[in-house]
């Protein structure tokens, strides 16, 4: 072992300074700039004159003679005897003058250092040769639980750190063979500040600390995080990351230290630093640059606005709408400066400016997007509450259009509503979303796209993909992924950037998502962010829907009351208290972006009020027509004839009828068992199959008789064939009552099968009976109030809930049975009778009062 002078003193470079628990953010950044500092600590050992640094972890020093040492250097033996190096032995000294390595054949050394040598042979071996020899030569590295030792000779293998292939230096762990790590990514800092790493390409806040794994749990918590300098997966969890602890910032190690160059040629992060510009501004005058700038912002907008075409609105007051040009039935008036040009009009004092925060909408019709300024054509007709707006720029649109990219076959034509559509609404053709403003119509396809649509721009820039050209282009029979709104996208058209293979954008996410939003749940506007935010680590939430959000995927927040909000939760201004997005990954477009609510609709032959054209959340309930949920729905009336609208739609049975209808019912189930008794001398305790036997054919045809009269297609189904229907439900019901009894532990063979054959038919004829007398077939009504539960009316609450209740009765009917109290009312199916037949009575009550409530709160609704 080597001896010094003077006594020398072991260091341990891992040894935690005490800190005090209470610490300001300004201790804790000032903790993290000494942690950093304390692991650059490097010096030069004075034996080897290799660098002794953090990963060394213990080295000797003296104080007097200012010395450094490692530690396995001051513990290398004073004596060397390996026959593959020499025959001799070598003896640890030191001499001055020149000398050279014989095993490195290294020139490069102090006149004074310290060596192995054998003065026979004059043979002398350094001592860094002489510690890769001994294996000496290692490093204590958190990321493993073992000393790591250098290999001696460079190899060509994968780094277990960083996953890549290299060749050069290695540490491995001799315990563990498989462990296998870079020289270069062994030394790496455990905290380092990106910005100094990328030549500030990359900016971030904090220090990124470097975490030897990033389990699959932690991955999954996160929401999958994506590296934020070349926008990939972590797809391998073994490899090691740089992270920051105070956001949801993570790096690949190669990303962090710039030590794979490619990516700097791509540099798709936005707002992270510096990027390389692929196009010249000359070459490309017509790029479009989005998002754009608010909601009020559109193509049309930046097109038409301040140009001189004429305007294709004819300023009329006996004008009718025709179909090759717009046109309105009423007067336009143009209010620029917020003056008029015609005649002033009461009219024009009622306009309010579109404001998300006072929750005031108005929407142009052309373009459907919000008018916040002027100048606007608005409708001049005193007389007619008539809510027309129009944006100037939308009256200069072209009447038609030739040659069009998606539809070059015909001309496209201008309409301010598609001929035949119900309140205009139609699907565009390229954004496939519901729309009911202006649009271009090819009749002969039956091709209709809404203007914005219509006008594409062939070059876009986008924020989320800065510098680089996205240009238009169409997808021939191919998917791809959306880098916006993360959904695929199965359409034609896209925008994609040719030098990054994988950056897809939507049309309408490209277009119709502006950069910054104002909503009433926020009085500051809210900035578009692609990634988390800095200084937030915790999980987000959407203040509209209230549902947690992954903020890899683009969404808004204010900044200074840290709030977010969904991209397509922040359209939704009236009613957005109970608005949901309803797709988990598909939220960065508002379903109705493009629908302009209001209006009504009379037609006394169909309705006796007039009905109104909204938007559907969950209160509103299910359609009086084919019973789907209203929510994240248009309220509007399928196309079809008055007269056959009138004549299919229900109407609910008075509420005497109902009372009546299960007093009969209630009637036929006392008499059977007053039978049973009084008249054969049976009863279910102890004749159960006989008795069971006279209570469904008693209580089968009542219901059968009483529930057809409700039949749901009276002018289709005659009285008799509902008749028949309950007929056939009846073994249908009895067959999956059965099932379902034996299936939950209802006991099987010969002694059974006539007890279970009559219960089965029992509760058919109160489940299956009276739903099949009056809805037959039909599986839309049958889903919606036995699977969806969302009765509507007096008649489904009739079928549904006597049902649920004799299901309900005769489960808890069946918890005496297994008992030991020996009473023959336990046996089956005797108890879980009694349970069915008081759960049916009690749901026949029941129903009542939830018909009435229902009742009540849709004309409580409609006031």
């Amino acid at each position: 072992m080597f001896e010094h002078e003077h006594p020398l003193n072991l260091k341990d470079l891992w040894s935690k300074q005490p800190r005090h628990e209470e610490e300001s953010e300004e201790d804790e950044e000032e903790n993290d700039d000494d942690l950093i500092a304390e692991q650059d600590f490097q010096c030069v050992c004075f034996l080897c004159e290799e660098e002794i640094n953090w990963f060394h972890r213990y080295y000797y020093t003296c104080f007097q003679c200012n010395y450094s040492f490692h530690k396995f250097c001051v513990e290398l033996p004073k004596m060397l005897e390996d026959g593959n190096w020499h025959a001799h032995p070598l003896y640890f000294l030191q001499q001055h003058g020149e000398w050279r390595c014989d095993i490195c054949g290294s020139s490069d050394h102090k006149t004074h250092q310290f060596r192995y040598r054998c003065s026979q042979c004059d043979f002398d071996v350094d001592v860094k040769c002489a510690t890769k020899r001994l294996l000496k030569n290692i490093i204590h590295h958190p990321s493993h639980i073992h000393p790591l030792v250098c290999i001696t000779k460079q190899i060509l293998s994968e780094c277990d750190a960083c996953g890549n292939e290299h060749k050069g230096i290695f540490y491995r762990c001799t315990m563990c063979p498989d462990s296998f790590i870079h020289k270069d990514c062994a030394f790496l800092p455990k905290n380092l500040l990106i910005q100094h790493t990328t030549d500030a390409f990359f900016s971030h806040t904090h220090p990124l600390t470097l975490a030897y794994s990033f389990p699959e749990a932690d991955q999954e918590s996160k929401r999958y995080p994506r590296c934020r300098v070349c926008l990939k997966n972590f797809n391998n969890a073994n490899l090691w990351i740089y992270k920051c602890e105070k956001c949801r910032y993570y790096t690949h190690l190669n990303c962090t230290t710039s030590r794979n160059e490619s990516f700097m040629s791509i540099l798709t992060s936005p707002a992270t630093g510096k990027t390389f510009k692929n196009y010249e501004d000359a070459e490309h005058p017509d790029v479009v640059h989005l998002p754009f700038p608010d909601p009020s912002y559109s193509i049309l907008k930046h097109l038409f606005f301040k140009k001189n075409e004429p305007c294709t609105v004819e300023i009329s007051h006996d004008v009718t709408q025709t179909h090759d040009n717009i046109s309105r039935q009423h007067p336009l008036v143009l209010l620029k400066d917020a003056r008029c040009t015609s005649p002033p009009s009461s009219r024009i004092k009622s306009i309010t400016f579109h404001d998300p925060v006072k929750r005031i909408e108005l929407l142009c019709n052309g373009c459907l997007r919000p008018i916040t300024t002027t100048p606007i054509y608005i409708c001049g007709n005193e007389d007619d509450h008539c809510n027309f707006v129009l944006h100037e720029w939308c009256s200069r649109l072209p009447t038609e259009l030739k040659d069009h990219h998606d539809h070059p076959e015909h001309t496209l034509f201008l309409h301010s509503t598609i001929p035949g559509e119900f309140f205009g609404v139609f699907t565009c053709n390229i954004c496939t979303l519901p729309c009911n403003g202006f649009a271009y119509y090819c009749g002969k396809c039956e091709y209709h796209i809404d203007v914005k649509c219509a006008f594409l721009p062939k070059e876009i820039t986008h924020a989320s993909h800065p510098n680089h050209l996205l240009s238009r282009f169409i997808m021939s029979h191919s998917s791809y992924w959306c880098n916006i709104c993360f959904d695929f996208w199965y359409e034609k058209l896209s925008y994609n950037c040719h030098i990054c293979d994988n950056f897809h954008l939507h049309p309408q996410c490209a277009l119709l998502i502006p950069e910054t939003t104002t909503h009433m749940c926020d009085r500051h506007p809210m900035k578009l962010s692609y990634f988390p935010i800095e200084n937030h680590k915790s999980e987000y939430f959407c203040e509209i829907c209230e549902e947690e959000f992954d903020p890899e995927f683009p969404f808004y927040h204010c900044h200074e009351c840290m709030q977010s909000m969904h991209p397509a939760c922040a359209p939704s201004i009236l009613r957005y208290e109970t608005y949901t997005p309803g797709n988990k990954y598909a939220r960065a477009i508002f379903r109705f972006v493009n629908v302009k609510f209001g209006g009504t609709f009379n037609n006394f032959k169909i309705h006796q009020h007039p009905l109104s054209f909204i938007q559907g959340i969950e209160s509103d309930g299910v359609c009086d027509k084919c019973g789907d949920s209203l929510q994240f729905r248009q309220h509007q009336i399928d196309k079809v004839d008055a007269a056959d609208m009138k004549n299919n739609k229900k109407k609910d049975p008075s509420a005497s009828k109902v009372v009546v209808s299960h007093f009969i019912c209630g009637i036929g189930l006392a008499s059977s068992f007053w039978l049973a008794i009084n008249v054969f001398s049976i009863n279910l305790i102890e004749n159960p199959v006989e008795t069971l036997r006279l209570v469904w054919l008693i209580q089968v045809p009542v219901v059968i008789l009483i529930y057809s009269f409700f039949r749901e297609d009276k002018n289709q189904s005659s009285y008799l064939k509902a008749v028949a229907r309950g007929l056939l439900g009846l073994p249908v019901g009895a067959v999956f009552n059965a099932l379902g009894a034996i299936v939950l532990g209802a006991p099987v063979g010969t002694r059974y099968f006539q007890r279970t054959l009559n219960w089965s038919l029992v509760m058919s004829a109160f489940t299956f009976v009276p739903a099949a007398s009056v809805y037959g077939s039909s599986w839309v009504d049958w889903h919606r109030i036995f699977a969806d539960t969302k009765p509507n009316g007096f008649i489904d609450y009739m079928i549904c809930v006597p049902a649920y209740g004799a299901v309900i009765g005769a489960w808890f009917g069946a918890w005496p049975m297994p008992l030991d109290w020996e009473r023959m009312w336990q046996e089956w199916p005797i108890c879980v009778t009694y349970g069915a037949i008081i759960g049916y009575l009690v749901g026949m009550l029941a129903s009542f009062n939830f018909a009435v409530h229902h009742v009540s709160s849709q004309h409580v609704k409609g006031d």
